[in-house]
């Protein structure tokens, strides 16, 4: 295991920030914007955090052209990023005299990027095998101060309310993983689920069921059966999507997104829909009703097409969502090989992921 205070060297920290405007009125987008009820739901988690392997041919693995031209290019990347979206580089406050937190920018703020070396194995942290989930630690980007270090951080001063959020430790030896869901195994899934409803002849409900809730229903039912959860209820927390199904629509080009929060409850093995936009004011304490054993929450999706982030290096050898392991979450992502359809990623202790990847494994092959 690589030690932490060895293993990352900070190279350089530099701050990014658009020049003075020849006018006030001439920023290319809004400087502020008062947080909405797709934000607020989120303020006292800890940001998702994702890590992103790209693997460079050896005539471009050298200093030179790191300092020459990778470099100069994510700094040119973040610059022109600024222009189009000015409190990337702002702070998120909340004044007293305001209902709700404002993400705002004043002329000067600047975006940080970390610059640092690592001596930690990549073919490993960027392998298939599973690892420790503390490996991954001493590149979190919360552990440089580098990306959240401003959008995250409470801004001091009198007139401002704390922001402060929640943040748990990762379990003492948690293991990584990553498994693959193809198109085989998501039609397996669905044969078995008819076969099901035949059995408890059911077979004449029309039903429609999408990869996503397939895959989600697959992993919990591994993961529950790991760790021998036999509690009456259960829940899996999940993202939606509302960009489309607010009147009137919001249209899909934008790069930020509008997500609700939805779950769903697992009462005595059946399933009960809950969340969407309907009681968006009860969304929090509806939350923190469920004990921490009893939460699942799922982090991105295999629509997010991750592997397409190629930022001028190509497509990347791995992406990890390293936070899941500090909030007792799954990740889906859009799969690292063509034969995939979902990866899934997973942070249990040693015991239970042996026990999970048994059961995902053979669930499939012995249908």
């Amino acid at each position: 295991m690589a030690n932490p205070t060895s293993s990352v060297k900070v190279v350089e920290v530099c701050k990014v920030a658009l020049p003075p405007p020849p006018s006030p009125r001439s920023f290319a987008s809004p400087s502020s914007f008062p947080l909405t009820v797709f934000d607020i739901r989120w303020l006292r988690f800890a940001p998702v955090k994702c890590l992103y392997f790209y693997e460079m041919p050896t005539s471009s693995a050298t200093q030179l052209f790191f300092d020459t031209v990778l470099a100069p290019k994510l700094k040119t990347s973040l610059f022109n990023t600024l222009q189009h979206y000015l409190p990337l580089a702002g702070h998120l406050t909340w004044p007293q005299n305001s209902q709700k937190p404002v993400l705002s920018y004043v002329q000067g703020d600047t975006f940080s990027l970390t610059i640092a070396e690592s001596g930690v194995d990549f073919y490993q942290l960027s392998g298939d095998g599973f690892i420790e989930a503390t490996e991954y630690h001493p590149l979190d980007p919360a552990e440089l101060r580098a990306i959240y270090s401003n959008l995250y951080q409470n801004k001091d001063g009198p007139n401002n309310r704390s922001l402060m959020f929640w943040e748990r430790k990762a379990p003492p030896g948690s293991i990584r993983g990553t498994f693959q869901i193809t198109a085989a195994d998501i039609e397996t899934l669905r044969q078995l689920l008819k076969a099901k409803l035949v059995e408890q002849k059911q077979q004449d409900i029309r039903l429609v069921v999408s990869t996503f809730t397939l895959a989600c229903a697959y992993t919990r039912v591994c993961i529950d059966k790991a760790e021998e959860i036999n509690t009456d209820q259960t829940r899996l927390a999940f993202n939606v999507d509302c960009r489309s199904r607010l009147d009137p629509p919001v249209t899909q080009k934008p790069f930020w997104e509008l997500h609700s929060g939805t779950y769903i409850s697992c009462r005595n093995k059946s399933l009960v829909w809950r969340g969407g936009l309907d009681g968006a004011e009860n969304w929090v304490s509806r939350v923190f009703a469920v004990s921490s054993e009893k939460m699942l929450v799922l982090a991105g999706s295999h629509r997010f097409v991750v592997y397409e982030s190629d930022f001028g290096r190509g497509r990347p050898k791995k992406v990890e969502i390293v936070s899941i392991d500090r909030a007792r979450a799954i990740s889906f992502s859009d799969p690292q090989t063509d034969a995939g359809v979902v990866d899934v990623g997973l942070v249990l202790d040693k015991h239970n992921m042996q026990v999970s990847a048994s059961l995902f494994a053979k669930g499939l092959e012995n249908p």
